[in-house]
Parts: C-alpha cells; structure tokens; sequence
C-alpha cells in the first residue's frame, strides 16, 4: 500500500497529545510541534470524566492513568453555611460506563504516559522548542510556518491545540468570540487535609455562599482550594501571603498558618471559535473554545475534540471526501461546546455565586429532591458527568463520517468504469498483482484497466473478516459477497443460507475501513434476484448485484426495489475475464442512481480535453 501522508499536531498539552495517539494508533506519519523545551509541568486541570476515561481506555493508557490518581464516586453540592446539600454518587451508573468516578490525577501525569507511548513509535516525531508562527490552508493540505524557519512545512491535515493563544486559530483570522468574567480564580495549593477540618468532605467539592463561593479538590500530591477574586482586588493583592491566609482562615479558622506550596490567578472565559476548521486545519481543546472550570469539563471536552479530530482524519485519510468529514468535525464539536459545555459551566458558576436567598433556598431544596429520585438522579450524573453528551456526538460524528465515507457508495467504481472497460480480479493475490496499491491496478492482456475487486464470497469460511482484509491489504475498492459458494471438493455449489449472508454481510462492515461492501446474487430468476437484493439493502450492504440483471429495464426494475442502495449488474457492457463477466459499464451504472457524479465530471473533462485538442489541430 502506498504510504499515508503525513499529519501534523500543534501542541502537547493533554489535548495534542491524545490527538497524535488516536491518529499514530492508526498508522498515521505524525509530527507533533511544541513551542516548549518539553512536557509542560505546571499544575492545570486535574478531573478526568467517564467518558475521558473511556475514550483513554481505547488507546490503551487508561489503566497507567488509573495507578497515578484517586478515583472519586462521589462529589459534593455544599453551603458554606449550612453544610452539605447533596452527596451525588456517581456509581448509579456503574450500568453505563466502566468508569463509574472522577478520577483525580493531574494532567501531566496522562502527557507523560502519552509521550512515553509515542517516543516508541518510528512514524512519529516529536519535535520541542518548534513553536508553530502561522499556518496557511491550501486544497489538499496545510503549510505549518515555524519561528525562525525559512521555509514552511506542508501537510495533508493539522490538529492545532496550542491553547488559549493558538496562532493557527489566529493566523487563520478565525474570531474567538465570548465573554471575560470580572473575577479572577485563585488556585491555593496546600498539604492540610481539608477532611480533618471537615470530615464528610468528598474529594470534589462545589461550596455555594453569597459572598465568597469556593471549591475543594484533592489530588494525589494534595488539596487545591479555588475562590473567586473580585474586580477591584488586584493581582498583587490576592497572591499576598496575608490575603492567602485571610482567605483559607476564612474556610476554618485556626491558630496557626496554612502550609501553602503554590498559588496561582487567572482570567476565566467563556470564548467559541467561530468556526472549529478552516480548510485541513481542525482545531481542537483550548484553541478551540475555552470555559470556567467549574465542573472540571475543559480538559474533558478537549480530550472529546482530540478523539473526534483524530477519528475525522482517519476517515478522510481511509477515503471519504475530507471537506465533508472537516466539516462535520467542527459541526459537531462546535454544538458541543455552546449547547453543552458553555451552558453547564456558566450554570455552575451562576449556582454558586447565587445571591438570591430565595433561589438558595430553591436550590437546596431541588438538590435534596434529586437525591431522592434516582431516575431523575441518574439523568443529572449522566449530564454533568458528561456521559450524555459524549455519547451523544460521538454517534453523531460516527454516523456522519459513515454517510461521508461513501457518499454514493459506488463512487469509486464509477470513477474506473468512466476511464474504460474493467474486469474483476478473482483473488486478493491477482489485486496485489497488479503492482499499483491504487483503484486501477494496471492494464491485463486485453488492454483493459482492472479494478481491485475481491470476489471473496468464493472462499467463505464462518468469519470474512480475514478476507476483508486481505481485499484492503491488496488495495482493492471493493469485496463481493455472494450467495453462492463453490464446493471444497468441485462438485458444483451450494446456495448460502440468508441468515448465514446476514451475518457474513454484518461481519465485513464491522471490519472493514475502506473498501465498499458488494452484495451478489447469483439467482437465475430476476424476480428471486430482486428478492435477495432488496434482503441485501436492508442489512446494509453498499452495493448490490444480481446476474440475471441483464438490461436496462431490470436494472431499473432492481433500483426502484432498492432505492436507497446503489445497483450494478453484470452486462455486456462489461468485458469478459473476471468472476462471471465484466462489471456494468458506466451508462448502466449511472442509470440505475450509481454515482453519475464523479463519472459526469469525468465525462466533462474528457469532453473539454477532446475539444482542445480539435482547436490545437
């Protein structure tokens, strides 16, 4: 097979690095750019959700992830002044997900893990102190411009996740358009164990008051406690180490200090990016949209952008129209970050920084109310959990990149009837044969091109999945299953049972990735054909055919049974020398609804090519 093209990823945040490991998980050649000397350290987002945990369980680092933090089943809704409103555990939904908890680990525990994964890998190359300056989008691929370089690199795709500042985003003239909070966060790092002072203190703790709201948080090393910083207070102020300990005395007064081992203050945002794409350019996490981190879902959320980026490319990389797949990435992601995360964290914030005694009291009693309920409980743990919206867009972007990846399933076949008479190469070894990992694997005696076409339903065991890879392996466009088998011991075939071509049908779609999915058959009867077709479209085959489909008028027979699956049959338009003849020449396949865009287009430019030539003449 002809080697991929290389991909490119901007950053090794959390972010960057679970989007390298998705796409060189899938033998993607990955330069990963990082404008630091090495991993970033600082302490940052520190809560990893079910749905995260899931997604780094596919990649293989879930488990490491796990021996690094503490696992977390439940968090807390509390009131500075009267305690705890609600305990909210998680394991309701141990039904739903392995990962029934948060788990507390800091981020660069997960870019280590990561980074040590891609080290060992030969198709990756990771390059620190490479700060990406700009980028520029072409038809086919993204120019990554690099301070102090000359001369810009050229990719198929690039994952930009640099952060807040990405300069892809601004390179590209993408608007980050939100909103700056007034307040500041303080983060307040320190050794005290918050549950000697409060002994039913979960690990996660949302802590509501009118004057100053709060959040509790253990990690492995210690506590973090967050409070907000009002507008008029400046930075100076609040970092001053009596003004820390004004604030921690506030919690709990005590006799002696607090042990503090950092502090830090930032901005908090809700900003979206116009659009999360432009070109071959996705962007991806912070570069993408930024939130408060109330309910831990920034990171989180990132990791969901990397996952769906990485799976977009494999999909346009594996032959679906890139345009379409981009843009579904950025459609889908986008809706997640304003109908979801935005509207959970600013929510969050509202919540706690309620003034309103009357909306406190609601909210108490609401939340003891929820408890109460499982079902209703249940439902708000699988939203601010982010269960549901994972799920949600994850089938969202699967289904989309599936209806991208084959928008008339016969696309490709299309593409080789309009270039001239093909014939169907019986083996997985005569497509290799051929020479080229392409669709057309050269010319055969006859002077006719031939199509990777794997006719593998003459070697069926109980499972194809060894025959569809073999087809994929070789290069081929497509594999067809047939409904008849020849026997081991050349007396004449057997017809396969239907429930046995269901599951041979089921089977090759799950392990394919790229080639089209051919259902045959080989009844004599044209009604019996159309019969077995119409079974063949409803299982979900790309394609079907039927041999005694043999003109026009049958073949328009067979596309009006199956409307919403492309046709081809076996006719004298094709040529003889495959498995039964020759495929359907083009006019019959556009006929019958196959495809006739890419062999229209085809057909146009040979028709502008040939009037060319008569003026040159």
């Amino acid at each position: 097979m002809a080697e991929r093209p290389a991909v490119a990823v901007a950053g090794v945040g959390p972010v960057g690095m679970v989007a390298a490991l998705a796409l060189a998980e899938g033998g993607v050649p990955l330069v990963v750019f990082e404008k630091g000397p090495e991993l970033p350290t600082e302490s940052r987002a520190s809560t990893f959700h079910p749905p995260t945990l899931e997604i780094l369980d596919q990649l293989g680092v879930a488990d490491e992830l796990l021996g690094t933090g503490l696992q977390a089943p439940v968090f807390q809704q509390r009131d500075r002044r009267d305690g705890v409103l609600a305990d909210l555990d998680l394991t309701i939904l141990a039904g739903e997900t392995a990962f029934p908890f948060r788990l507390q680990s800091e981020q660069v525990n997960l870019t280590r893990i990561v980074m040590r994964r891609l080290a060992a890998m030969a198709h990756v190359d990771i390059r620190f102190s490479s700060p990406v300056e700009r980028v520029e989008t072409g038809h086919d691929h993204v120019l990554v411009h690099l301070e102090g370089r000359s001369k810009p690199e050229r990719f198929a795709w690039l994952v930009a996740a640099e952060g807040t500042r990405s300069p892809s985003r601004s390179s590209l003239g993408i608007a980050f358009e939100g909103m700056t909070y007034p307040e500041r966060f303080l983060v307040v790092s320190s050794e005290h164990d918050w549950r000697e002072t409060f002994p039913d203190l979960a690990y996660v703790s949302y802590i509501a008051d009118p004057s100053e709201w709060m959040v509790l948080l253990r990690t492995p090393r210690h506590w973090r406690a967050l409070f907000p910083v009002p507008a008029e207070e400046t930075d100076e102020e609040a970092l001053a180490p009596d003004r820390v300990q004004q604030r921690l005395q506030g919690v709990s007064p005590r006799p002696e200090p607090y042990p503090v081992i950092h502090t830090t203050i930032y901005n908090v945002h809700q900003r979206v990016a116009a659009t999360f794409r432009r070109g071959r350019v996705l962007l991806a996490g912070d570069a993408a949209h930024i939130n408060n981190p109330l309910g831990g879902m920034g990171m989180n959320s990132g990791i969901h952008d990397a996952w769906a980026a990485a799976r977009a490319v494999q999909a346009a990389l594996d032959g679906a129209d890139p345009d379409a797949c981009a843009a579904s990435y950025a459609e889908i992601r986008r809706s997640a970050a304003l109908d979801y995360v935005q509207i959970e964290t600013h929510g969050n914030f509202t919540a706690l920084s309620e003034t309103d005694d009357e909306a406190r009291r609601r909210r108490a009693s609401d939340l003891a109310r929820l408890v109460g309920d499982p079902d209703a409980l249940q439902a708000h743990l699988r939203r601010t959990s982010m269960l549901a919206s994972a799920r949600r867009t994850s089938a969202q972007l699967e289904a989309a990149l599936a209806g991208r990846a084959r928008p008339t399933p016969s696309s490709k076949l299309c593409r080789a009837l309009a270039a001239g008479p093909v014939v169907a190469a019986a083996t997985a070894r005569s497509v290799a044969a051929g020479g080229q990992p392409c669709v057309y694997l050269g010319d055969d005696s006859d002077g006719h091109r031939q199509l990777a076409v794997v006719d593998a339903g003459r070697r069926w065991s109980a499972d194809p999945t060894a025959a569809v890879r073999a087809a994929e392996q070789a290069g081929a466009a497509a594999v067809i299953l047939s409904d008849i088998v020849a026997r081991g011991d050349g007396a004449g075939a057997w017809v396969v049972p239907e429930e046995n071509v269901a599951a041979w049908l089921a089977t090759a779609l799950r392990s394919r990735t790229s080639v089209l999915v051919v259902a045959r058959s080989t009844a004599g009867n044209p009604r019996e054909a159309r019969r077995r077709c119409r079974l063949f479209a409803q299982w979900g085959a790309d394609l079907v055919m039927a041999d005694a489909v043999r003109d026009g008028d049958a073949l328009a027979l067979l596309r009006r049974d199956v409307p919403a699956v492309k046709v081809a049959a076996w006719s004298r338009s094709g040529v003889a020398g495959g498995p039964g003849g020759g495929l359907a020449g083009a006019d019959l396949l556009i006929d019958a609804g196959g495809g006739a865009g890419p062999v229209e287009a085809d057909a146009k430019q040979r028709e502008a090519d040939s009037k060319q030539r008569e003026v040159a003449q």
